[in-house]
Parts: C-alpha cells; structure tokens; sequence
C-alpha cells in the first residue's frame, strides 16, 4: 500500500491530473467517483487525527501533500481551497450564546451534584440515607423485578444488571451510579429480596389462554395468508377480490422508501426483499406482523437516481462510505498482520 501511495505522489509531483488519478485508484467508493472531492473540514471534524495534521499543515492552494498513513490507510491530500471562518455578528449569534451559556451552568451543577453522589454512595456503602441527605435528592423505590426487568427504571437493562450483580445483590452494596440518560444517573440497592418461585396455575391460566389463543390466531392468520398468496401467484385472484373472500381489507400504499414509516416497518422491509416484479406482473409475499399477517405485492421497483442527490448529501455519502471501507481495510490489514505474526504465550507471566 505504501508503495502504491509513493508511486502515485510521484505522479502527482511530475504533474499528473490529481482527479484522474483519484477515480482511477481511490479504493473510496464515493469520494473516487467525485474525483477524490472530499469536501470542507474544520479542526476535528476530520476522518483521522494524522489525516487532520496532514491537510491542516498544506499552506497554499494546490499543496499535494506526502503519503500520510492514517486508521483507514493511506492518504494523499490536495488542498483545493481554503474558506476562512466567518464571524457572525452578536446578535444573531446572542440567543445560542445565552442558551450554551445556561448549559454549561446546568452541566457544572449536574457534574458536581453527580459527583457528591458517587463519593457519598462509595463512603457509606450499606445505606443511600446518607447520599440523599448530602445531595438533597429523593429515595424512591420500584417494584420488585426479575431479571427480565420491571417498570419505570426497571425497564433498564443497566439498571437490572446492577441490580442482579454480586455486588449490589450479595454484598448488599450501593450500585456504582448508572447513566440511564443524558444527565441522569441513579444509585440503586437492594431494598427487599424473594426468592424465585413457581407461579401456581390459578395464576397463570389467564395467560396461559391469552398465549393459546394468540399463538392458533396467528397460526391461522399466516395460513389464510399464504393461501391468498398462492391464489395471487397464479392469477386465480385479484387482490381485491380475494381479500374480499377472505373478509381482509386490501390497502394500496402507492410508493414506499426504505426509510417510510406511514406503514409497519416490517411490511416495508419485506417489501424491499421481494423478488422484483417482471413487466406488468406484481410479486407477492407475506410477513408476520405483532397483530396478524400481512400478505404484500409489489407492482413496481424505482431504483434510485445518484444524479438527484444534492452535492453536500453526496460529499457527506462519499465520506462515510470511505469511513465504512477504511475500517473494513483497517480490520482485514489488522487479520493479515496477526496472520503473519508468530505469538507465544508465556504461561509464567500470566
């Protein structure tokens, strides 16, 4: 890969089109179509810290820098234009201002607040008396809960895997704080125990019929389904009129993207793995839905059109890619190496 990098700067020195050589050799899929365009960087807004060194250290319009080995592999940058920052007026910067400002009050008061709490909870371990008490914050407590979680922050899988660890569970310890949002942690401790027992079956036979009742529903619903597929696959039926005969509603949802979220997202992900339609003649398919089955025909596939995409989106795209096929570069250059490596374990040392 170096030498490949060192070849084509030398290229570029004896006057090569650096965009030729770009579309020709960049193994970024995006960028390399755009001539190697990567579009504007500001300071740490770059792919790579030694990428960010090397294109902030070009001076002059038209510098082509030397090969610069980053995380993704090697680069060559030239530096097609320069845009100086632009400092807005305060007015119309003067409501961001007042409002980064007040974050950054509310962060410090969050920050200390939080770690009064994490040292309270450390010192006295066996007790949140004293953490509330330092920090005038409230002691609520939840339901009891499994291991499959609960209610209200229950519901957290931080929060029940703190709950159920030795520490918390065994030892009867106050939880290291656990962040279950943006600045809000909790504490937690056990506050009372049962063991796991059987339920009796007076407690559970309504369930036990729900789930009866539900699982024949759904088995029915798919046979149902798959016969008005088998119906349409063979033209016997149009959909209208076997969704007619089968007392279903057949809905036309006219053009769907991947991302269209009008319809039950797995009805749309369905679709997008049908089997494209021939001319004039639909494909169908069904899915399984939470609430009974979904039979789906697709009249027509529109495959997108690359030329429609705003040149800032196709910057963006084209940056991405390149991050996804760097890192897939990285990692398989990283397998390679351990390939070719001799390791040995010295158990002594373990």
């Amino acid at each position: 890969m170096k030498a490949r990098a060192t070849d084509l700067h030398k290229q570029l020195s004896e006057g090569a089109d650096f965009k030729k050589l770009a579309k020709e050799h960049s193994e970024d899929p995006g960028s390399a179509q755009l001539g190697g365009d990567m579009g504007f960087f500001g300071k740490g807004k770059t792919p790579d810290p030694a990428y960010e060194d090397a294109m902030f250290g070009l001076k002059n319009v038209g510098d082509i820098s030397e090969p610069v080995l980053s995380a993704f592999g090697y680069h060559i940058i030239k530096l097609d234009e320069i845009r100086e920052q632009q400092a807005k007026p305060f007015e119309e910067v003067k409501s961001e201002l007042i409002a980064e400002y007040k974050q950054g009050i509310t962060d410090r008061l969050y920050f200390d607040l939080s770690d009064k709490l994490t040292n309270l909870a450390y010192e006295v371990p066996d007790s949140l008396e004293d953490a509330a008490g330092g920090t005038g914050l409230e002691i609520k407590s939840t339901e009891l809960f499994a291991k499959s979680g609960g209610k209200g922050i229950a519901a957290n899988p931080k929060v029940i895997a703190a709950a159920f660890s030795d520490d918390v569970l065994k030892n009867r310890y106050n939880s290291e704080p656990i962040e279950i949002a943006e600045n809000h942690v909790v504490v937690v401790r056990i506050k009372e125990q049962q063991d796991a027992k059987l339920k009796t079956l007076e407690e559970v036979k309504d369930q036990i019929k729900t789930h009866i009742i539900t699982e024949k529903a759904q088995q029915r619903t798919a046979e149902v389904g798959k016969n008005i597929i088998e119906q349409l696959a063979k033209g016997e039926a149009t959909p209208e009129a076997a969704a007619k005969i089968a007392n279903v509603e057949w809905k036309k949802a006219g053009e769907l993207k991947r991302t269209d979220r009008t319809i039950d997202s797995n009805i749309v992900q369905k679709a997008f793995r049908m089997i494209k339609p021939a001319e004039g003649k639909p494909s169908f398919d069904g899915t399984q839905l939470a609430n009974g089955y979904a039979v789906i025909g697709v009249n027509k596939v529109t495959n997108g059109d690359p030329d429609k995409i705003e040149e800032a989106k196709r910057v963006t795209l084209a940056r991405n890619l390149g991050g996804i096929m760097g890192e897939s570069a990285f990692y398989s250059f990283l397998q390679d190496l351990k390939g070719a490596s001799s390791i040995v374990v010295n158990e002594d040392n373990l």
